[in-house]
């Protein structure tokens, strides 16, 4: 029977066979699956940029959990890119550069978190969204199959299928 979970902000939890998963919202946040297709378990999570800590902690976790982390695929999604749409004053042009500092730290720890050597790199997947993209992704921890659904920022929708694929 399978079992449908909403993941919380800045968390991860361990999901097995007969669960679906749904990632809640990922615009600036970035939801991870780490999956072991012939256990049918995952590590899922949600973050925001200030959660590395939390990835650290979930990649250790599955590495207890599974053993070598170069049989288990990676799926990462979300981290919308902010736009320089202009600016009516020096207070928003710095937030707008204090964001694109988080973008970037954040781009780079989940390069090097998962493309380290420890993953094998052709079963890692790192999709971003498209600027004023938001997306939803379902996860089917029996099959490892995933459904991403992308939309725009007036919440039409972009892109409805396998994450692999847009």
């Amino acid at each position: 029977m399978e079992s449908n979970k909403r993941l919380e902000m800045d968390g991860y939890d361990f999901f097995i066979s007969g669960d679906i998963v749904d990632s809640g919202t990922l615009a600036p946040c970035v939801g991870v699956v780490i999956y072991h297709r012939e256990r049918q378990e995952a590590f899922i999570g949600h973050f925001s940029s200030m959660s590395y800590r939390e990835i650290k902690k979930m990649i250790l976790e599955a590495e207890d959990i599974f053993g070598d982390l170069s049989e288990l695929e990676v799926l990462v999604a979300g981290n919308t890119p902010q736009e320089d749409n202009g600016f009516s004053n020096d207070e928003e042009l710095e937030i707008y550069q204090e964001i694109m500092i988080e973008k970037k730290k954040q781009d780079e720890f989940v390069m090097s978190a998962f493309k380290d050597g420890r993953f094998d790199d052709s079963k890692v997947l790192i999709k971003w969204n498209k600027p004023r993209n938001y997306c939803n992704l379902l996860f089917n921890v029996s099959t490892g199959e995933n459904i991403a659904d992308i939309c725009d920022d007036t919440y039409r929708r972009v892109y409805f299928g396998c994450l692999q694929n847009y």
